[in-house]
């Protein structure tokens, strides 16, 4: 009978597998709907996500969007002078 080493995967490293796994995952899913808009004639797709959504903001740019309007915001407190 062959002896089995047990290797427990640190949280780090069970976070970076399920990282890239789930990465992987959303690369596909992004082209795969650009595929059906393709095939349905249009030539050119625009999304909209939250400012400080940096890993959506990464798969984007990785998968050729780029910043084309920017929108910004300020949170008014206290009383008007």
């Amino acid at each position: 009978m062959s002896e089995l080493t047990v290797r427990s995967m640190t949280e780090m490293e069970l976070n970076q597998w399920y990282s890239g796994l789930v990465r992987a995952y959303a690369d596909e899913q992004v082209a795969a709907g650009e595929d059906v808009v393709r095939r349905h004639g249009i030539a050119a797709l625009e999304l909209n996500m939250f400012g400080d959504n940096d890993r959506a903001r990464r798969l984007y740019q990785s998968s050729g969007y780029r910043v084309v309007t920017q929108q910004m915001r300020k949170t008014l407190t206290g009383e008007a002078r």
